[in-house]
């Protein structure tokens, strides 16, 4: 069974009509409140006069909320793995806007950690959200700093338009770059369905849309490189576990919800 962590904004969870079998979803309210009851969001998004933190080299607001955040997230994963017994290979993160940016923060934040190393997730998907800034000059610094090898690494999957101004695809490649071996650079190339992917070894892909901007999965198109990599990357399902006399299957009119 795989458990799947949605992480939610303002705009509240955006998780598809996905509903693969033996799996369950965890969703998590964001913690940082915006003013005049706006809602919540990952990490500090304006200052206080109200207008939008935009990246400064210095200022360190924007990356101080979005380390707790990802600490939260982690102690999180934590509590599943050692309370629970969940094997990290069955647990993945899903995520919109800023919720991408905190779930791709979390694989890069796994990816270099102390002893005792967190195995790798079963995967990590973003959709319209990407590193900030802040963490992409960090990679970008650090060089040849050492990583998990690409084999032991949590698999990735970025979606964004071609259009979207918040989370544009050359955000979206830098935050593949960053997450491949450190941030050391990964190629990128077309398929044959006009998306773009992350090359190079890595196993972080981007997959932009074209013609949309920001928001929501809306179609089967779009909705379609969701499925193939939880194909890849999912565990296969317990037929034997389905067919038990001892498993009952819940329905929405069962629950007593429409």
């Amino acid at each position: 069974m795989s458990c799947t962590l949605s992480l939610t904004c303002w705009c509240g969870p955006v998780l598809p009509p996905l509903a693969p079998s033996q799996t369950a979803v965890l969703a998590f309210q964001a913690p940082v409140p915006l003013p005049f009851d706006m809602g919540y969001c990952w990490h500090d998004t304006f200052d206080d006069e109200g207008d939008t933190l935009a990246y400064t080299p210095g200022d360190e607001r924007r990356m101080k909320s979005l380390n707790a955040s990802t600490s939260t997230l982690i102690q999180a994963i934590e509590a599943l793995r050692l309370q629970l017994h969940w094997p990290t290979d069955c647990i993945f993160l899903f995520g919109y806007a800023q919720g991408g940016t905190v779930a791709l923060s979390t694989a890069l934040t796994l990816a270099h950690a102390s002893a005792p190393p967190i195995p790798a997730l079963g995967g990590v998907i973003s959709i319209c959200g990407v590193l900030l800034e802040e963490q992409l000059a960090v990679a970008a610094g650090a060089g040849a700093a050492p990583a998990r090898p690409a084999a032991e690494a949590t698999p990735v999957l970025i979606l964004c338009g071609d259009k979207d101004a918040q989370a544009p695809p050359h955000l979206a490649h830098a935050s593949a770059a960053a997450l491949h071996s450190s941030g050391s650079s990964a190629g990128s190339g077309s398929d044959s369905r006009g998306s773009s992917t992350a090359g190079g070894g890595s196993s972080a892909e981007v997959v932009v849309l074209r013609g949309r901007g920001a928001g929501p999965l809306r179609s089967e198109r779009e909705v379609r490189p969701v499925m193939a990599f939880l194909a890849r990357c999912l565990s296969r399902r317990m037929v034997a576990l389905e067919d038990s006399a001892d498993v009952v299957e819940l329905s929405g009119s069962g629950l007593g919800v429409s």
